[in-house]
């Protein structure tokens, strides 16, 4: 042989020997159980093949996902500049209602506290004034001087008008 193959190599138990092809190359690879397997070389090119397959199929997997996420990203801030104009006009009729509420509140709560300042202002002078009057009438003299139905000097006093 030109390629210094021997014609037959030891088969997968190890106890047969198995054909070789003339002029095939023939390599060699530890099997999932850890025996140590001699394949033809087109065999062991495929698995190779094969497991770059898987890998450079994890590797495109990664690049769709990546551009199907840049895609939908993009797709989502047009969406989100499309909506935002809507929700900007609806945002401003609630903040506008917010404010109504508000201010409405606020009116009220002037309103009552004005009541209850006037209500204590108006006690503080009904109560002063009533003590006024009072204090005015003690001071008020009890009697005063007059003249009777027959002309003399009499005191009538301020309380009961009895002459004295």
């Amino acid at each position: 042989c030109v390629c210094a193959c021997p014609a037959w190599w030891p088969g997968p138990s190890g106890a047969e020997l198995v054909p070789v092809r003339h002029g095939a190359r023939v390599a060699e690879w530890v099997s999932r159980r850890g025996r140590r397997r001699r394949v033809a070389a087109s065999r062991m090119t495929a698995l190779v093949r094969g497991w770059l397959a898987r890998r450079n199929m994890a590797r495109l997997r990664a690049r769709r996902r990546a551009r199907d996420q840049a895609r939908w990203a993009q797709r989502r801030a047009v969406q989100t500049r499309v909506w935002r104009r809507v929700f900007e006009a609806e945002h401003a009729a609630v903040e506008v209602w917010c404010e109504e509420g508000k201010a409405i509140r606020t009116r009220e709560d002037v309103r009552t506290r004005s009541t209850k300042r006037f209500e204590a202002q108006w006690r503080a002078y009904s109560r002063d004034l009533e003590e006024h009057i009072r204090v005015s009438e003690r001071q008020r003299d009890r009697f005063y001087a007059s003249v009777d139905k027959e002309g003399r000097a009499c005191w009538v006093s301020s309380n009961t008008a009895k002459t004295y």
